[in-house]
């Protein structure tokens, strides 16, 4: 158990399990007690765990179109000052 415990990447599975485990019982609380704190804080966890998704797919998206711009202006032949 020490051994799991002193290594950073355990921890940081430990964590992220725990966090995952809150959220998704805080989220089954807030349904069957309609508890606004509990609704507050399951909103919360739900939004740091798949939240960045959004986030993550505009990124994408720049990234794609930027490439795609990238890829227009090398293919275009220089043009000529007269």
């Amino acid at each position: 158990m020490d051994e799991l415990l002193s290594n950073p990447r355990a921890l940081i599975a430990l964590a992220c399990l725990g966090g995952l485990f809150l959220g998704v019982n805080l989220t089954l609380l807030s349904a069957f007690r309609r508890s606004k704190y509990l609704e507050e804080q399951a909103k919360i966890w739900g939004n740091a765990i798949g939240g960045g998704a959004a986030v993550r797919k505009q990124r994408q998206q720049d990234l794609d179109e930027l490439h795609r711009r990238v890829q227009e202006l090398k293919s275009e032949p220089p043009k000529k000052e007269e």
